[in-house]
């Protein structure tokens, strides 16, 4: 599983702090094919993008 960080928008794997500005934040699970950039017809996308807006 991959994560990005809301603070400074960086991708790693750890999905409770950043490695990068060591915040404790919120950090968004992001597809493990098309990153941070949700692809329209990606079934992983969708769903993460419906449960990260609550749609």
């Amino acid at each position: 599983m991959r994560f990005q960080c809301t603070e400074c928008d960086r991708d790693h794997a750890c999905a409770t702090r950043c490695p990068r500005c060591r915040t404790s934040g919120r950090q968004v699970e992001i597809c493990h094919i098309h990153g941070s950039g949700h692809a329209a017809r990606c079934r992983t996308c969708r769903t993460l993008v419906r449960s990260q807006t609550g749609i």
